[in-house]
């Protein structure tokens, strides 16, 4: 939603008005994409080289 810049509301998505909320959002979207594959990463990696 982030990249189509809509955020979800009870009564359905509507679209940002405000380019800063937009961009926050995105910042948002990619931060917590960014740790969620390292922290996949991370633990694939702990258990491939636990015995």
């Amino acid at each position: 939603m982030a990249a189509r810049g809509t955020c979800n509301w009870d009564d359905g998505e509507k679209p940002l008005e405000d380019p800063q909320a937009v961009a926050a959002a995105r910042r948002t979207t990619l931060h917590i994409t960014v740790l969620s594959l390292l922290m996949a990463v991370a633990a694939t990696a702990v258990l491939y080289f636990l015995p």
